[in-house]
Formats: structure tokens, C-alpha cells, sequence
């Protein structure tokens, strides 16, 4: 069976856990095994391939084992191919039964395990001498124990005082079978120095396919040359560059002089030091004084001075010969320095952030380039300058940027330059804070019509992770918005978002606040109340039929539920609505620091007005921008009043209604279809049948009911398209009376529990009316304008 198929046979059993595993499988389909290192190629396997494998990045490992475990497989079980990796002789082995042996993947025995069994039993043949080359007739001979067949070398090189002395032998062949064998090993090449007779010689140190011997070391002795020369220790010096790293050349070497006496053959060499030494042969030829040249082998490990000591095949050694090994000598340029990588606060660097600098090497070996640390990360690079010249280091940055901004950097090095600086700036870390929503809160009154003003702000805290410059704004909401930027500094910082705008409802609002933080927080949201400012109210007429105190309007007008400072008003103002009395003939002096007029029943009971009422009541809703509501029914509340305020000669027509109840129009009006309902096409009840009409009013004036048959166009109850004047012609509008719960033409006002507009069943038949309703919408109204007029 050929090697390669063995081969396929393991893979496949490694593979697939048993040869009848595998087998059942090829039956059905050959197998190829691919990973996803190499793409664009078939899943099937090659044509004539049982098994094949595929990947450019990955190896096929069979098992490996030393030489007793491989042994240890029982004889029973070694069949052609079986494959190991030996590692004790770092060889594949396979087994065939030909050779009924374990041979190499290349077919060959593996290496021999073997000892040198006697080193006493060791002869030596020939003669040596100094300077002579050696010849057939000079070779060792030395027993050699195999314990384990396979291929040989082995060498034995001689030596004096450690150094080579310029030959060897050595043997190379095969050991068919375990056994002792007597190999003779022939010599090479020329020794350099010979002895005195009452010295050993050199010592043979030998090795074992490449592995030292210990415990045999004979020696050979060599005869000295026939020459006599005295070396001037004294004149030895040394040529060349000899610099950390770089091999020596033929630059660099010994200049020795010496005085021949006896000419002939001659060696010098030194011992090595620092990883080089010197050494030369040659042939004097003639007496007297005289230079020779040693060359130099070898690369200098380290600088500084090395002492070497000079022995020759004549006279004694010369000791402590210096050379001097440059330290590393280079020059760094920071102004062409470049700065790779992006820096981020907080960003720990990796191989990309370096900085590559210029170097201009005058004297080879290693170098060492470091930064001082800054901002919490640092740089460096070592190494070591095999060569002279320009050219350029990469110093690795580490660390983690603490903060942002500019960093300068000292750049120190081992090659004796001026320290110099680099700048690396670092991009801070995006302003990044977190609101706390829990403590959003709204400064300030907010008053409809009323632009806002340093006091209306909303506060709340902030978490920061990352400080900077911190925008923070709201939506718009009826008008007004928020917004605050500044300065945050790490942890937690309190900030104020100033109110911009004019409010142009009242109620709740809702405001969701946003921020220009990088941490994708949720947004916060606010919550404020726009209401109307205090306001008081003059109440003139007559207890329960006007709006005066112990009156169900005044109930009505007064309750926090209606008009107040509550979470659920209806109309919501910074105060509950004041409601002063006036009596029941004449304005008090004071009835321009009032914001609404509500006149009733009893105030017009006595003919005429008050004098100059009608003139204070007109400055009043031209001047002042207050608002009158007037429920009245003769001359002078409902047509010199009138024609006061319209600017015009109204006509006034009595009695227009002939029912105790009357219908609204479909205007859409506030007054109408207001907070406290729409009551558009819904009636109200008129008391004891007596109302006033009007007609003759300008075309935009708004009209809420007109009268019956023949007076169907004239309005019973108006309102001034600009000014704040309202005018119903039944002085009894506002009568409200629990006595009179259901009636026919009494008391048709009516109010809750809760002090609510409510319907009155009135009239005939009986229906509801929503006296009250207008009412409050009519006061709802009146704050409004009062508040846009008169802020």
C-alpha cells in the first residue's frame, strides 16, 4: 500500500470514529472536509479522493507520542501505515511490516537512539601539528551503544582553552539494528596551535545528531609548529566600527605586531566576547618584525568596553585588549512626527493610536522611546537599530484619556537627544446627563393674555456624566414654550428654563422637555396652569334677583368649582371670583377699580338712573375696558344706556314676549357655547311675562334672542360686537328662588347642589331653561375680554 493512501485511511478513522463507520459512509458518497477559510471552491471531493480536506489556516494532527509509548502499541496491533508523530525524535513514524520496524515518513529508518558505551575504549590515529592539514591517516575510533535503529551523526570538535582549535571529525551513516558498534570518525581540516610536551592537548567535545555529550571529553595531542614569533601586546589595536547588532565586516579587525625569529606557519585568535571575536592564520616567511591582520566574526550584543585576550601557536597571550561597542546613537524628529488614531475621553487606546517619529541612527543597537504619561495614557516604543540612517519608530499609545483637549507630550529617548514634544489633541466625551423628571417643577403664574416674564420658569436636576454646554428646550404649547442652555459640570447640577411667549388660553398644559444630551434618556414632561387673574365683580339690584350676596347667582359666581383657584375650575383664575355688592340705585365711587358690572332687578327700579350712572356705565366699558351685563327693562337700562354704548338711537319695544320661555339662537358664540355648555337652539324662561326689545342695533352686533310674532326680530338679548357689553330685556333673568323649584313664569334660574349652572322646568308647558348656563358663560366671557382688554 503507498504511503499516501495510509495516510487517508487514519485521516479517515480520526475522523469518523471507526473504519466501519467510515466504510457504511463511502458506500454511499466520498467525503470532503472544508472550513471557511478558503470559498469559491466545490463540496464534493476530487475525482479519485475517498477523503479530502480543505483550509489554508488549519493542519491535520494525527496523534503524538515518545518513543516507549510508541512501543507500547501491542505487535498485534501495528499494521502497514499506522502513523504516529514521534516526539521524541520530533519525526513521523510509520510502521512496515517488511522491515517489521517503525520507519520515518520518508521511508527511512528515523534518527538512531544511541550512547557512546566506553569513552575510555576511545584510540586516536595519526599525528597532529600545528598549521599541518590533516590527512587519512588521522581519525578517532570509539564504541557506540544502539538502542534504537534509525540514522547517525556524530562529532567530536577539539578545542583549546575553549576555543576552536581548526578541525574535527565526524561520521555520518545508518544503524540497521539495536547493538554495539565501533565508528570511526575521520579528521578535518588544520589545527591552529600545538603543545608543550607535558601538556594534554585539545579536548574533543562530542555530540549526538546534534545533541552535546556529556561525561566523555578525551584529548588529543598536537604537536607544536616550527616556528617562533613574540606578539608586541603593547601594539595591538583595533580597526573598524563596532557598533550593537551589526555583524562585523572586513572593517573591522586586529592590527598585530610581532617579531619572527623562527619563521613558519602561524594562528592567533582571540576568545569570543559580547558575541564576536578575531582570529587569522597565515605563513611567516621570512624573520623579523611584522603585522598581521586578525579578522573580525560575530555580532556585538551589548555596548560598552569588551576585554579580549589574544593567544597565538608562539609565546604567551596577550590579555585585556579593549574595544569599545558604541551605545546607540540616534537622533529623534518631533516636527515631522505624525498622530495616528482618533482619541475620545474615556475611550481606552489600542493599536491604532501611535505616533510614528522620524530617527536618524548614527550608531546601531537597541533603543528605548518613551513619552512622560498625560491626561492618563502614554506612549512607547523599543526595539533595535540594526542599521544607520533615517528611518522611523512607532511608539504604541496606551491608556485612557481622562478628559478633553490638547495634550503635549515629552518625548525622551535612550539615544542621547534633546527631549522634544508632540501635541495629540483629544475630542471630549459629548455632553451626556440624564434629567431627573421627579423633581420638574413650575415656577411662576401663568395669566392668560400676559406675555411671561423672568418668573415663570421651570426647574428640575440634572445628572451629568460628561460635562459641556447643555441646551434644553420644550415644544410650544397655546403660545409659550421653555428653554435654558449653560454650562454642566460632572454629578449633579440644578438648571432653570426660562418662559418665553403669551398664553393665549387658560387651562392645564402639558410640555415635553427635550435636551441635547448623547445619552438617549427619556424626555420629561411639565405641567402648568394658565389662569385669569383675580377679578372683582359689582353686583347691583335686589338679593335673589341679581347677583348680590344670598342670590343663587352669587352662589353660583362665587363657588371655587365655577370661578377659582382650583384643579378643577371651570374658569380657572389665580384667585375665586369676588363678588362685592352695589346696592340697589347708585354706582359706589369705586366702580372703576371693578372689572365687571352684573346690573339686576331693583338697580333700574327707580326711575331714571342715578344721575351720571349712565355716563359712568358707558366710560366704563369704553374707558376702563370692563364689562357690563345689564338684565333691564325700561328706558334707561335698555335704550339710553343702550344708545350710549352702540353709539346710535336704539328703539325699545316692551312686552315683545307673549310666553313665559324663550328661545336662543344658533350663534356660535361663547356666551352661547361656552365652558359651561352649549344652550345654542335651547331656551330660557322669562319672569312674570314682561321683556324689553330691541332693535335699530348695528348689523354686527350679536344677538341671542328675539322676541314673538310681530317682534320676532327684535332682539330680547344682545351683546356689542367689541365693546364688553352684555343686555338681556328681563330684569328677573337671574331670579333664582328654590321655592319656586317648578313654576310657570317664576324664578327661572336655577343652580345645583354644588352650586352648578342647572336647568329650571318653567313655563307652559314645562320645559328646561338654562338661564344659569348663560349666566355663567356671560361671566366666563367677560373675564376673558377683561383679561385681553384690561391685563
Amino acid at each position: 500500500m503507498k504511503l499516501h493512501h495510509k495516510l487517508l485511511l487514519i485521516m479517515a478513522v480520526v475522523l469518523f470514529g471507526s473504519v466501519s463507520q467510515f466504510s457504511a459512509l463511502a458506500q454511499l458518497n466520498m467525503t470532503k472536509i472544508k472550513d471557511a477559510s478558503i470559498t469559491g471552491t466545490q463540496r464534493v471531493p476530487i475525482p479519485g479522493a475517498i477523503l479530502e480536506l480543505e483550509s489554508n489556516n488549519k493542519g491535520f494532527l494525527v496523534p503524538r507520542m515518545t518513543i516507549t509509548e510508541r512501543n507500547a502499541i501491542p505487535l498485534a496491533n501495528r499494521v502497514d501505515g499506522l502513523m504516529i508523530f514521534n516526539t521524541t525524535t520530533g519525526c513521523f513514524n510509520y510502521w512496515n511490516s517488511i522491515y517489521n520496524n517503525w520507519l520515518s515518513i520518508c521511508g527511512s529508518l528515523p534518527p538512531a537512539v544511541m550512547k557512546i558505551a566506553d569513552c575510555a575504549a576511545f584510540t586516536i590515529s595519526g599525528t597532529y601539528k600545528g598549521g599541518v592539514e590533516v590527512g587519512a591517516n588521522n581519525y578517532i575510533r570509539i564504541p557506540i551503544t544502539v538502542t534504537q535503529p534509525g540514522t547517525y551523526t556524530i562529532m567530536a570538535s577539539a578545542y583549546n582553552a575553549g576555543v576552536s582549535n581548526g578541525y574535527y571529525f565526524g561520521e555520518t551513516g545508518t544503524f540497521p539494528n539495536v547493538g554495539t558498534y565501533t565508528v570511526t570518525m575521520t579528521a578535518k581540516g588544520r589545527p591552529l596551535k600545538g603543545y608543550e610536551a607535558t601538556e594534554a592537548g585539545d579536548v574533543l567535545a562530542f555530540s549526538i545528531n546534534g545533541l552535546p555529550v556529556s561525561g566523555c571529553s578525551p584529548n588529543v595531542f598536537v604537536e607544536k609548529a616550527d616556528i617562533a614569533y613574540a606578539v608586541d601586546c603593547g601594539s595591538i589595536n583595533a580597526v573598524g566600527s563596532y557598533q550593537v547588532g551589526n555583524a562585523l565586516s572586513a572593517n573591522e579587525k586586529l592590527n598585530v605586531t610581532v617579531n619572527v625569529t623562527s619563521p613558519g606557519f602561524w594562528s592567533m585568535q582571540t576568545n569570543t566576547v559580547n558575541g564576536y571575536s578575531f582570529n587569522g592564520v597565515g605563513t611567516f616567511s621570512s624573520a623579523g618584525l611584522q603585522t598581521v591582520q586578525l579578522t573580525g566574526a560575530g555580532t556585538p550584543i551589548s555596548s560598552g568596553t569588551n576585554n579580549f585576550t589574544l593567544s597565538s601557536n608562539s609565546g604567551a597571550p596577550c590579555a585585556n585588549i579593549p574595544i569599545v561597542v558604541q551605545s546607540t546613537a540616534y537622533s529623534v524628529d518631533c516636527a515631522s512626527a505624525t498622530v495616528a488614531g482618533t482619541y475620545l475621553q474615556d475611550v481606552a487606546l489600542n493599536s491604532t493610536h501611535t505616533i510614528t517619529i522620524p530617527v536618524n541612527v548614527t550608531a546601531t543597537g537597541p533603543y528605548t522611546i518613551t513619552t512622560n504619561a498625560v491626561n492618563g495614557y502614554s506612549y512607547a516604543a523599543s526595539g533595535t537599530f540594526n542599521t544607520l540612517g533615517a528611518q522611523t519608530v512607532v511608539l504604541q499609545g496606551s491608556g485612557i484619556p481622562a478628559a478633553g483637549g490638547n495634550n503635549t507630550f515629552v518625548i525622551s529617548s535612550n539615544g542621547g537627544a534633546p527631549n522634544c514634544n508632540v501635541n495629540v489633541s483629544v475630542t471630549p466625551q459629548p455632553v451626556s446627563y440624564t434629567m431627573n423628571c421627579a423633581s420638574v417643577t413650575a415656577n411662576g403664574n401663568y395669566i392668560a393674555y400676559s406675555a411671561l416674564n423672568s418668573t415663570n420658569t421651570i426647574t428640575l436636576s440634572i445628572n451629568a456624566t460628561y460635562g459641556g454646554n447643555y441646551d434644553i428646550i420644550t415644544n410650544a404649547v397655546d403660545g409659550i414654550s421653555f428653554s435654558g442652555s449653560g454650562t454642566l459640570t460632572v454629578g449633579n447640577n440644578s438648571v432653570t428654563l426660562y418662559g418665553a411667549g403669551t398664553p393665549t388660553s387658560t387651562g392645564i398644559k402639558n410640555f415635553i422637555i427635550s435636551s441635547n444630551s448623547s445619552t438617549n434618556g427619556a424626555n420629561c414632561t411639565a405641567s402648568l396652569k394658565v389662569s385669569y387673574r383675580s377679578m372683582k365683580v359689582l353686583a347691583m339690584g335686589l338679593t335673589v334677583y341679581a347677583a348680590t350676596a344670598g342670590s343663587m347667582a352669587n352662589k353660583m359666581l362665587t363657588t371655587a368649582s365655577n370661578f377659582g383657584n382650583t384643579a378643577t375650575s371651570k374658569v380657572p383664575m389665580l384667585a375665586n371670583l369676588t363678588v362685592v355688592d352695589g346696592g340697589t340705585y347708585a354706582l359706589p365711587a369705586d366702580y372703576a377699580s371693578y372689572d365687571i358690572i352684573i346690573l339686576g332687578y331693583n338697580y333700574d327700579g327707580a326711575l331714571p338712573y342715578y344721575p351720571g350712572d349712565i355716563t359712568k356705565l358707558n366710560d366704563f366699558v369704553k374707558t376702563t375696558k370692563g364689562v357690563v351685563i345689564n338684565f333691564a327693562q325700561n328706558a334707561e337700562g335698555t335704550k339710553i344706556l343702550g344708545d350710549a354704548i352702540f353709539g346710535s338711537s336704539l328703539t325699545r319695544t316692551a312686552n315683545v314676549l307673549t310666553t313665559a320661555t324663550s328661545h336662543f339662537t344658533n350663534v356660535d358664540d361663547p356666551v352661547l357655547n361656552g365652558v359651561f355648555g352649549d344652550i345654542r337652539n335651547k331656551d330660557w324662561g322669562e319672569e312674570l311675562g314682561s321683556t324689553d326689545g330691541l332693535s335699530g342695533y348695528p348689523g354686527s352686533t350679536i344677538v341671542y334672542s328675539n322676541g314673538q310674532g310681530a317682534n320676532a326680530s327684535t332682539a330680547t338679548a344682545l351683546r356689542h360686537a367689541t365693546l364688553g357689553y352684555i343686555w338681556v330685556g328681563d330684569n328677573g333673568f337671574m331670579w333664582g328662588d328654590a321655592a319656586y323649584a317648578v313654576y310657570y313664569n317664576r324664578a327661572p334660574l336655577n343652580i345645583s347642589g354644588t352650586s352648578a349652572p342647572a336647568t329650571k322646568q318653567h313655563g307652559a308647558p314645562l320645559i328646561p331653561t338654562y338661564n344659569s348656563h348663560f349666566l355663567a358663560n356671560a361671566v366666563a366671557w367677560a373675564i376673558d375680554y377683561v383679561q385681553k382688554n384690561k391685563p
